[in-house]
């Protein structure tokens, strides 16, 4: 019996360099869509637009301005949230067609969205259908 080794031993083993350059694919990957994740998350400045003209056949029988603050105007005058949506409810109930009822709302652009989506959404449940949505950088005096 021979138990020596024999003396050309084959070696078998695992090539680790297509790995290592998947790994290091993977590694430049996720930080190129790391930086794109950055930058939507970044706040951008949009830029003014002068915005369509006002149709001649689109008449706005209720204007409401939305100020800064969250201050509700309707006619240039200061007006409280419960007091609108009544003089919407009287518009309502004036006019023979609901549905056509049109208000046009106009937001200060530094007014946050949470004063525009409450009067629009409390708009909706009452039937209007018709909502016009504008911004200006100065609201009128109250």
């Amino acid at each position: 019996m021979n138990f020596a080794r024999p003396s050309s031993t084959r070696r078998h083993g695992f090539d680790m360099t297509p790995m290592i350059d998947v790994v290091f694919q993977l590694i430049i990957f996720f930080m190129y869509t790391a930086q794109f994740a950055q930058a939507t998350r970044t706040p951008i400045d949009l830029p003014d637009q002068p915005g369509d003209e006002q149709r001649a056949h689109t008449v706005a029988e209720i204007v409401v301005d939305i100020r800064a603050d969250g201050t509700y105007l309707a006619e240039r005058e200061v007006i409280a949230f419960d007091a609108l949506i009544r003089k919407v409810q009287v518009e309502i109930d004036r006019s023979s067609t609901p549905g056509d009822l049109s208000i046009l709302v106009r937001a200060h652009q530094d007014c946050p969205m949470t004063f525009v989506n409450r009067l629009a959404t409390r708009l909706v449940e009452m039937g209007v259908r018709r909502i016009i949505l504008g911004t200006a950088d100065q609201i009128g005096p109250g």
